[in-house]
């Protein structure tokens, strides 16, 4: 069950001293995309919460709703929350990449930007705000007289710049010596849940970057060949 914002919902019916959602914008559990889905009656659960049920105007998934806590008062959850079954998939900003002080408000603000076109399927839009994404984490890193080089260029400096090699090889190093704490007995330097938790996480990233990586740039590389956007030969015009 996925908590949804109040923004979500697009308008109201009053019933009694209250008000529920008559028209929802969210994500659609089943198709995946951001649809209107219209909820035409309420029934109590016992107050004050409340079930409601709709269908996605696209694949007609069935989708229900839930409003727990409820209180009094017209076009509002009244301090309530409103929640949705199955989850409708909606992908987020990653926080340590809002949080990270070395990225720019700028740069911040277009990968948020991007998720969020991602969000509304528009595809054709988010292709070009993910190669705006790529040139501000290129000029991020490279000094200001390689900023103007077309991306192309910018990339195949990007080595000369930043060791791209260095974080996999201290994140195996950092598991390394974490497993080393677990194999030996010692009660004063135990791992704790934080530290088996990141060093999990870690590994994943690793396996992700050894393994899922390349299969998944492969993936692209040839769906873009599909779509005949071999374009432009190494040292492209348009970066």
């Amino acid at each position: 069950m996925q908590k949804l914002p109040e923004s979500s919902v697009a308008s109201w019916t009053s019933r009694g001293t209250r008000s529920h959602p008559s028209l929802i914008d969210w994500f659609c559990s089943g198709c995946h995309r951001l649809v209107s889905i219209s909820v035409p009656q309420w029934t109590s659960l016992g107050e004050p919460n409340f079930h409601g049920a709709g269908s996605c105007p696209g694949c007609r998934s069935k989708i229900q709703f839930f409003v727990l806590n409820q209180g009094t008062g017209h076009d509002s959850l009244a301090g309530g929350s409103l929640f949705m079954f199955p989850a409708g998939r909606v992908r987020t900003p990653i926080s340590e990449v809002l949080e990270n002080s070395e990225l720019s408000d700028p740069l911040k603000g277009a990968y948020k930007s991007t998720v969020n076109v991602i969000n509304s399927a528009e595809w054709n839009a988010s292709a070009v705000l993910c190669r705006r994404l790529l040139e501000g984490i290129t000029k991020t890193i490279l000094p200001v007289e390689l900023q103007k080089l077309s991306l192309h260029k910018q990339l195949s400096e990007l080595p000369k710049h930043r060791d791209l090699a260095g974080p996999i090889l201290e994140l195996a190093d950092a598991v390394r010596k974490g497993g080393n704490l677990g194999a030996h007995f010692d009660l004063e330097k135990e791992p704790d849940q934080h530290v088996a938790t990141l060093m999990l996480e870690l590994c994943e990233d690793l396996l992700q970057y050894l393994f899922v990586l390349p299969v998944r740039i492969q993936e692209l590389h040839e769906n873009i060949k599909k779509l005949g956007g071999n374009v432009a030969p190494e040292g492209d015009e348009g970066g």
